[in-house]
């Protein structure tokens, strides 16, 4: 029989029945205890180690839960057959992904960012009242699962919203909420149910959403751009089964569908049965003029889905976007997918909607577009003061970011590299195009963000990131 040489820690909070189970299970995995043997008994091992037998038949039940021992009736304990060999194999590969595949997240003393918003400026006293209110007011609801297509009151909040300023013509009953707008995207593939087709992509364009498209099975099929946007001649050429534009605000580039492209590109939908899938992304967000009405509420025939997120207007960790769909495409999500779980937070959910309903969000989006229109300002102040003619700035009338042009023959990924190394972040735009042989920009352009960054400190920034580049 063999005997057990152990010496528990009394410096760590495990119980010792824990230390006792872990250690010999390793000695199982690693085969220092060879299958079949036979282990002491609980009493013998208990006197060995001056432990109480309770600790000793605790470490053994949990072994045998688990399979590593078996217990014979008048026999004793004994190893069970284990393949030792999985357990090394399995040491090796983990061994291996803590050495290769480790995410660590740089930390930039500049960070140009465009992910990133103003968070000096976001009302969060107002969002914590608002979140108590919730959580006292309706704890029986708000800790359940919700409604699948997203809670009624913010989808009511958000036909209100989005028809007054985006022209969006809908129901309520026409809106479902989920976590962002890749997952919402995920779902409206299985909606739709092709298996497999074609979509066309603005080019450069969104690059996580081709992501999406690509993992569903879908063939993207890169459109380029104009100096007014999507090239609708080009669209009805190919004629994809679906078409993702950014219609008020192109991302990266910013710029704005005439309201003749958009009504060509609707006859072509209306005509091919193809879908037009609105991605409205930070169209709230614009400098000058009012908001562009929306594609969708020019559509009478039902062809295009609009899709909007809460991700930069509030905040990026608020996992909350919603899409407005066709009837028919509603009566499909009705039939066949009321099943799938919720995937935004009901807590959310509800503070979103009060926050619209108690008119925090209008007075937020108004407060927002003046503190993001002062730090383009100075960010583009900024670029022609200390860059001149080595830069150009492209695309600034929206969204948290500008586009800048060098006027340089360096790679853009060794000038991101030298940024890097002075410790700034800045971001190329090469990812995103589809098809590498597109990419119009002949010498490197960035995107440069300013939503993240204090508008005291754009002019350091900026003057830093010149330095780096250009001395």
């Amino acid at each position: 029989m063999l005997e057990l040489t152990y010496q528990f820690d009394d410096t760590v909070n495990t119980p010792k029945y824990i230390q006792l189970y872990n250690y010999i299970k390793k000695e199982i995995q690693s085969g220092h205890i060879p299958s079949h043997t036979r282990l002491p008994s609980i009493r013998s091992l208990s006197e060995q180690l001056g432990v109480n037998k309770i600790t000793i038949e605790s470490a053994y039940d949990q072994l045998i839960s688990e399979g590593y021992l078996e217990s014979r009736p008048k026999s004793g304990y004994f190893v069970q057959a284990i393949d030792t060999h999985f357990f090394k194999r399995l040491t090796e590969a983990y061994s291996d992904l803590d050495d290769s595949v480790r995410l660590e997240t740089q930390h930039y003393d500049i960070d140009f960012n465009d992910n990133k918003i103003d968070e000096d400026h976001f009302p969060l006293s107002v969002w914590r009242k608002i979140t108590a209110k919730v959580l006292n007011d309706c704890p029986d609801y708000v800790f359940q699962h919700g409604s699948t297509q997203g809670d009624a009151g913010l989808r009511h909040e958000l036909k209100t919203y989005l028809h007054h300023s985006r022209g969006v013509n809908c129901s309520e009953d026409q809106i479902i909420i989920g976590a962002n707008s890749q997952y919402l995207m995920m779902l409206l593939l299985h909606i739709i149910g092709m298996k497999k087709g074609t979509v066309g992509m603005e080019e450069p364009g969104y690059h996580l959403m081709a992501k999406v498209f690509e993992d569903a099975g879908y063939t993207l099929e890169p459109v380029p751009l104009e100096a007014d946007g999507l090239n609708v001649s080009v669209v009805k050429d190919m004629d994809p089964d679906l078409v993702f534009v950014s219609p008020s605000h192109q991302y990266p580039l910013g710029m704005t569908l005439p309201i003749q492209k958009r009504i060509s590109l609707l006859e072509w939908a209306r005509q091919s049965g193809a879908y037009i899938i609105e991605d409205d992304i930070l169209s709230e967000l614009r400098y000058s003029g009012t908001t562009i009405p929306s594609l969708q509420g020019l559509d009478p025939a039902g062809q295009v889905i609009y899709m909007g997120t809460f991700f930069k207007s509030l905040l990026p960790s608020l996992r909350v976007g919603y899409m407005v769909l066709p009837k028919v495409l509603i009566q499909r999500y009705s039939e066949s997918f009321y099943l799938y779980q919720q995937t935004a937070s009901l807590i959310h959910q509800k503070t979103i909607e009060l926050f619209m309903k108690e008119g925090h969000w209008d007075r937020h989006l108004l407060r927002m577009r003046k503190v993001y229109r002062k730090k383009r300002d100075r960010m583009v102040d900024a670029i022609q003061a200390y860059m001149g003619s080595k830069a150009r700035v492209l695309g600034e009338k929206t969204g948290l970011h500008v586009v800048v042009q060098l006027n340089d023959a360096r790679d853009e990924n060794e000038l991101v590299r030298i940024a890097a190394n002075h410790s700034i972040n800045v971001s190329g735009t090469s990812h995103m195009w589809y098809d590498p042989a597109n990419n119009l920009f002949e010498q490197p352009t960035f995107i440069i963000g300013f939503g993240g960054i204090r508008e005291q400190e754009i002019n350091s920034g900026i003057k830093a990131l010149s330095e780096a580049w250009f001395n």
